[in-house]
């Protein structure tokens, strides 16, 4: 038995283990990743390693599949400046864009037109994503871009330094995307798209397209591209463009620099990839916390290949990183290290894991508690694909012993070690890094080596040309991918579940928010938990997300003037909000408590469907 068989056997185990948490956890993600890691640790075990990179007998003038995709663009753009917004027909014409590329995938080997067609895609699938809300969508992105603003007019950092913010330290991002305001003259939803969303696009694919053209052909290379361009994760923070995606971005050009030093040991590569280092640590933290915990796992897995203890480059970033939390503030100047705020919260959160009772959510309230246990399996049944697919195709590649091989054992064991972060971090405490944002990182691990495990399945199919069968595969996981919670961002596809929250906001929304900000004469802002975050992080005001206290049927606030944001998302099941339960408080996603609206019985402002409600008396005895 080689190595990679048991490897594959290792995988397997795992699989079929993590499978049976099942019986006592109740997760999307329990429920598809560890059976598609038993089952491609499985095949592994008996698939031949003599993959065909060739898809011949199939082919397509490429005059046509490129006068397709303009055309598909073309009226795309009309329907969506026309007030289609993204609507089902916007929907699918995205995926049809989409469809081009994968057919230029199969039947040309031209990768310049391969790329080519898959960037189109991305970029107009991003924009139309990104430009689905009047402001920018997720909290971090509306603080970010309104930090930016500010000092595009102050020409200073003062603004993050007054609103106590630790990237008064790390100020990448806002001094690239102020300027591109200035230089463009354009706001700052349009300078992050420039310079951020579309970089976050054409940087990975750029990197996976490299490194995988080096040892296959232009057919593996476009896949690659293809599986990094549709994840959800690298959508969600394509239209969310923030620190972490500049991190990201990053990040990609430094794993592109140590996987060349996996056939060289050119010193130009290894100070090139510090040198990026340096410039991340001053980005975003928790980008460069991940970078180092990839660089430890990569070169540890290079050193079980060759066995070569390999300590001085993990040991290097690890001391930056911690240095550089050491000497940043947490919140601007005169405040907390980073590191001690960490280690606080860490050791908090031990300590709150350690005892006391979980709270059990009344019956009467229809609510979930807020994660990923609020999902349904069409929001991982695609990244599922994605992990058994690279999976299966890192394995075989392992097997197969062909040149560079270790390469892509390398690749296995830092997503995996990042997957184990991101599932397992959570049960230690370890959520003070969130590990949801590991994701894209993962996925760009998995698209060096997802398509040698759709390349080996496609064989299997006699009945259906492989070409065809790979483009029915890649337009499922597009289709799939393209309607989850991360990767319909503005508004969920599969929206059954509570979890899957809309982020994107209409005119008349926004209008309301802005006045409840500017016109709340002292009241309380009060309203589920998006919009009083946007309230605060886009339009600087004060706001409590809805706050319910169980035992006593009111709703706790810090006056008894009340102003309560009505919305038509406000009345869904996707409303998040805080419910305590004997002093034990939870976070949730459902319907609002019965009666909370009534609270605030004087309408005192209205746009389209929004309003905002006045009470005097808080809002008790619901």
């Amino acid at each position: 038995m080689t190595d990679g068989q048991h490897l594959a056997v290792l995988l397997l185990i795992l699989g079929v283990a993590g499978s049976a948490l099942n019986v006592v956890i109740t997760n999307p993600y329990i429920q598809t990743f560890p059976p598609a890691l038993a089952v491609a640790g499985g095949l592994a075990l008996f698939e031949s390693t003599d993959i065909d990179h060739s898809l011949s007998g199939f082919a397509l003038d490429w005059r046509l599949t490129v006068s397709l995709a303009l055309g598909v663009t073309t009226a795309l753009g009309l329907l969506y400046q026309g007030g289609g917004g993204r609507s089902t027909a916007t929907l699918m014409l995205t995926v049809l864009l989409y469809l081009c590329a994968a057919l230029a995938i199969v039947s040309s080997g031209d990768l310049r037109l391969q790329v080519g067609l898959i960037l189109l895609a991305g970029v107009v699938h991003r924009a139309t994503m990104l430009y689905a809300s009047p402001i920018p969508m997720g909290s971090d992105t509306m603080f970010h871009q309104r930090m930016a603003a500010q000092i595009a007019e102050t020409h200073t950092l003062e603004p993050l330094a007054v609103a106590g913010s630790k990237h008064y330290y790390s100020p990448i991002y806002h001094l690239l995307v102020s300027n591109s305001m200035l230089i463009h003259g354009v706001n700052a939803q349009t300078a992050s798209f420039l310079v951020v969303s579309i970089p976050a696009l054409v940087v990975p694919v750029t990197v996976v397209a490299a490194v995988s053209r080096q040892e296959f052909g232009s057919t593996y290379a476009a896949l690659s591209a293809y599986f990094v361009t549709i994840s959800d994760a690298i959508l969600k923070w394509a239209v969310t463009p923030a620190t972490t995606t500049l991190g990201f971005v990053l990040v990609s050009c430094i794993i592109l620099c140590l996987l060349r030093t996996s056939r060289s040991s050119q010193r130009e590569y290894h100070a090139l990839a510090m040198a990026l280092f340096g410039v991340l640590i001053i980005t975003h933290q928790t980008s460069a916390f991940i970078a180092a915990t990839g660089i430890t796992l990569l070169y540890s897995a290079r050193s079980i290949v060759d066995g070569v203890s390999r300590v001085l480059l993990p040991l290097i970033a690890w001391l930056a990183v911690l240095g550089s939390w050491m000497g940043m503030r947490y919140a601007g100047p005169n405040s907390p290290d980073i590191l001690t705020l960490i280690f606080s919260l860490f050791v908090a959160k031990l300590a709150a894991s350690g005892g006391g009772g979980t709270g059990e959510l009344p019956e009467y309230l229809d609510v979930v508690p807020a994660g990923s246990a609020g999902l349904t399996i069409l929001h991982t049944i695609a990244p599922a694909l994605v992990l058994g697919f690279g999976v299966l195709g890192g394995v075989l590649l392992i097997r197969s012993r062909r040149s560079g091989w270790n390469r892509y054992f390398e690749l296995l064991v830092v997503a995996g070690g990042l997957t184990a972060v991101a599932f397992g971090g959570p049960l230690v405490g370890f959520a003070a890094l969130l590990p949801f944002r590991w994701f894209p990182f993962i996925y760009l691990c998995l698209a060096l080596t997802a398509p040698a495990g759709i390349l080996a399945l496609s064989r299997h199919l006699p009945q259906t040309p492989r070409p065809l069968a790979i483009c029915a595969v890649l337009i499922c996981i597009t289709a799939f991918m393209g309607g989850t919670y991360l990767g319909a961002f503005d508004s969920p596809v599969f929206d059954d579940s509570s979890q899957a929250m809309s982020y994107a906001y209409s005119a008349s929304e926004v209008e309301m928010l802005e006045h409840s900000a500017k016109y709340n004469g002292g009241a309380t802002v009060s309203g589920e938990r998006l919009s009083t975050l946007t309230v605060r992080r886009w339009f600087d005001g004060d706001s409590e997300a809805v706050h319910y206290i169980a035992n006593e049927n009111r709703v706790a606030t810090p006056t008894d003037d009340l102003l309560i944001l009505d919305r038509p998302y406000s009345h869904t099941d996707h409303a998040w909000y805080d419910v305590s339960v004997n002093g034990t408080t939870r976070s949730v996603v459902g319907e609002l408590p019965s009666g909370y609206f009534q609270c605030g019985k004087d309408v005192v402002y209205s746009a389209g469907k929004s309003s905002i409600r006045y009470s005097t008396d808080g809002c008790r005895g619901l």
